[in-house]
């Protein structure tokens, strides 16, 4: 996932009504946050700790 991915993902849920924090393309624990609630009100399978890392790394955010 690449910053502007992640920014253009906390943008929306923003618009949504799903505060992920500050739109920074960084993928931090209120951008999941907000993205699990998202997915919970679209009765949609959440995001584990584990995808959202990998995803994090991928996008060289964190250390491996």
């Amino acid at each position: 996932m690449t910053v502007a991915a992640v920014r253009q993902l906390q943008s929306k849920l923003q618009v949504l009504g799903f505060d992920p924090g500050v739109i920074d393309g960084i993928p931090g624990g209120r951008t999941l946050d907000a993205l699990n609630h998202y997915r919970e009100t679209k009765n949609l399978p959440g995001v584990s700790q584990i995808e959202y890392d990998t995803a994090r790394r991928s996008a060289g955010l964190m250390s491996a």
